[in-house]
């Protein structure tokens, strides 16, 4: 069964991550106007749904892919000067730790946990291949 969807906040927003437990799932989304991540929960089985962010969260930059590790979520993006960020937000304290990767000037695009390690994809760019990076959180 297709569920559809009305995604509302105000602003261009793009579907970058989902988490799904259960019957729940949690839309993560980037939005251009501020770059900001919202957050958007609802129940797969309801059909027709117009649904609405439950959380804001500053992220200081467009993520392009989250996962989610120890009650944390991970996310990874780049701002519009092309830097590229890893960022963990804690969903009880809501505080986010930033660090900026130095990676120029592929995108970090795919994000998800090995074990105890990280694992970050790139993209391709002309003076750099695409690669796959482990980190220990």
């Amino acid at each position: 069964m297709p569920i559809k969807l009305t995604l509302t906040n105000g602003g261009y927003t793009g579907c970058e991550a989902m988490e799904i437990r259960g019957d729940s799932i949690r839309l993560f989304t980037k939005n251009w106007n501020n770059n900001k991540t919202n957050i958007y929960d609802f129940k797969a089985s309801e059909e027709f749904q117009s649904i609405y962010p439950n959380k804001e969260v500053k992220t200081g930059f467009l993520i392009t892919d989250a996962c989610i590790w120890k009650n944390q979520v991970i996310w990874c993006g780049y701002n519009l000067k092309g830097n590229q960020y890893l960022s963990i937000w804690d969903y009880q304290s809501e505080k986010v730790k930033k660090y900026k990767i130095s990676l120029k000037p592929a995108q970090l695009e795919g994000i998800a946990i090995w074990g105890d390690d990280l694992v970050v994809c790139t993209e391709k760019r002309k003076s750099q291949r695409a690669s796959i990076l482990l980190f220990k959180p």
